[in-house]
């Protein structure tokens, strides 16, 4: 956008060009001196510019207030809105280039309204209204005082030059479009003497001749250029890829006022993003679903391995002093807990709880001094739920220094377990 206002503001920087962008002639040519009938023909419109300039601001503002001081979010807002200064910085130079250029008010508003068509009463209200959304979001901007310095110099002055235009529109003729233009108006001035260019002339073109052929030749090109774009608005093919509504399709011989239509397609975008955004949360859900499912199925079957090998390795269990039906119930249940936990299923500490209630039914069933017992070996079980298999297995696994050496070091915190291990055959030196 920035690139395309910079372009029409060199175009209109010369007079003869920017009468000839806004009015299209009757004749070919015309006799110097008398004039050429001319009609408003609008090459370009600024008011979708100006309303796009208006909603851009607003929303890099509202970015550029809502974060943080000195992050870095701060410095990527602010570089965004002073993108969108200087392409408001560029059109209201243009507006000023053009309104200068303009014999009338009502030349000016075709080039802002929209139809490219000059309204039949200019009146006040109309003039002010010209870039009335940049002026408000502009005056929103200074009145940010808090914020930068250098973002709200440039905001003011491009308020200051806004509002410029506006009371220069209001002071300018406000009479119909004129109806005639001299040839001389049109196209630049021709060369005067012998045609030869002055040395100063010379040294800045690099030592070539300007005549008003070349000028002549330049306006054509430039006329052709636009006479193709207008073409290719009535082209049935580029409706088609542009996505023209065949609705709005323009009728034979009228003229087609169609602009590309960025929100529509930023909101395509925008659904398209979203819906591949669903697609892929529903994906990972499925995923995670599928993940749990063969997690419990492995802890399942690690589970009834477990139980399996408990069976077969029944006999060295006759070895160990017989225990209490409680502290049998606690150990075979931990157990399933410890294999469930090292299966990558449920953590043991929430399974461990099963042990001690089965501990403390059985405990409740049984002698005082042997539900006592059974409590503590369930609670020995319950905390230290490794030492399972040197239980089930006290031989076997007491051979290892290393185990032997960290069961006795927690044995001596539950003299009870100790004491009962002791009574059932199992002395540990």
């Amino acid at each position: 956008m920035a690139a395309a206002l910079d372009l029409l503001l060199r175009l209109n920087s010369a007079r003869s060009m920017c009468l000839n962008l806004l009015f299209s002639t009757a004749e070919e040519a015309g006799v110097d001196g008398h004039p050429v009938p001319v009609t408003v023909s609008c090459a370009f419109r600024l008011g979708v510019c100006a309303n796009r300039l208006a909603r851009e601001l607003a929303g890099a503002d509202q970015r550029w207030d809502s974060t943080p001081r000195g992050s870095e979010g701060e410095s990527e807002a602010e570089e965004a809105l002073g993108s969108w200064l200087h392409v408001g910085e560029l059109l209201v130079n243009l507006c000023q280039t053009v309104f200068v250029n303009c014999p009338t008010a009502s030349v000016f508003l075709a080039v802002m309204l929209p139809g490219g068509m000059p309204p039949e009463k200019a009146n006040e209200e109309t003039l002010t209204g010209i870039l009335a959304d940049v002026n408000t979001v502009l005056g929103r901007i200074t009145g940010r005082t808090q914020r930068s310095e250098t973002v709200l110099l440039r905001a003011a002055a491009l308020l200051g030059n806004l509002r410029a235009l506006q009371i220069g529109l209001l002071d300018t003729k406000m009479g119909p479009p004129p109806a005639t233009l001299t040839r001389e108006e049109l196209c630049q001035p021709r060369q005067t003497g012998t045609g030869a260019p002055s040395s100063a002339s010379a040294n800045k073109s690099g030592g070539a001749t300007g005549t008003s052929d070349d000028t002549e030749e330049a306006m054509e090109e430039i006329v052709s250029i636009l006479d193709a774009a207008a073409d290719l608005e009535g082209d049935a093919d580029w409706q088609i890829v542009a996505e023209l509504d065949a609705a709005d399709t323009p009728a034979a011989g009228s003229r087609a006022d169609w602009e590309f239509d960025g929100a529509a397609h930023r909101a395509k975008r925008k659904a398209a993003i979203e819906k591949a955004e669903a697609d892929l949360r529903a994906k990972r859900q499925k995923q995670k679903e599928r993940a749990e499912r063969d997690e419990r199925a492995l802890a399942r079957t690690r589970r009834s391995s477990d139980v399996d090998s408990s069976t077969r390795t029944g006999g060295s269990e006759s070895k160990l002093p017989r225990r209490s039906s409680a502290a049998s119930a606690a150990a075979g249940t931990t157990s399933a807990a410890s294999a469930t936990s090292k299966a990558g299923g449920k953590p043991a500490a929430e399974t461990s709880v099963v042990p001690a209630a089965a501990a403390q039914k059985a405990a409740d069933a049984a002698p005082p001094a042997a539900a006592g017992q059974a409590q503590a070996l369930a609670a020995f079980l319950k905390d230290h739920p490794e030492f399972m298999r040197v239980l089930q297995n006290p031989k076997k696994c007491l051979s290892d220094p290393r185990v032997k050496s960290m069961f006795m070091s927690e044995l001596q915190n539950y003299p009870a377990v100790k004491s009962f291990l002791a009574t059932k055959g199992l002395v540990l030196n």
